[in-house]
């Protein structure tokens, strides 16, 4: 008689599948209050440097800070509708997937432009997160 203890052995595969991804839902979730707390901690001693590199203004300087707080109420804004038509889950996936699009565009950016506009991103991932896992 063959004894078979590995849980995968006898568990469907749609069973794992389901489990896998709500493990992913569940730490992106979980990650996303930290991204969010830790941008803004983190642009707070980064902006001198991101002024000297770029040659920024004062109003520049505003642009670059504040670009995140207006991605996230666009986010915040249409998650409502993107919660209801993709669901919750997601929803999460899709935040997770732009806090890395806005985390490699502000890591790569070649220009203020390009840090603002990944700094949006990165808000409106802020704002899907905010409403969808409070």
């Amino acid at each position: 008689m063959v004894s078979i203890n590995h849980d995968s052995a006898l568990t469907p595969r749609s069973l794992r599948d389901t489990r896998r991804m709500n493990m992913f839902v569940s730490v992106s979730a979980a990650v996303a209050g930290l991204l969010f707390g830790l941008d803004i901690g983190v642009i707070a001693g980064a902006l001198p440097f991101i002024t000297d590199h770029f040659v920024l203004t004062s109003r520049l300087q505003e642009w670059v800070v504040s670009s995140m707080m207006l991605g996230a109420a666009i986010g915040a804004l249409f998650n409502g509708w993107l919660s209801f038509r993709l669901g919750r889950k997601y929803s999460l996936m899709a935040g997770a997937i732009l806090f890395v699009l806005g985390s490699l565009g502000s890591a790569f950016a070649s220009s203020v432009e390009v840090l603002i506009g990944a700094r949006v991103i990165l808000g409106v991932a802020v704002g899907i997160a905010s409403y969808t896992a409070p």
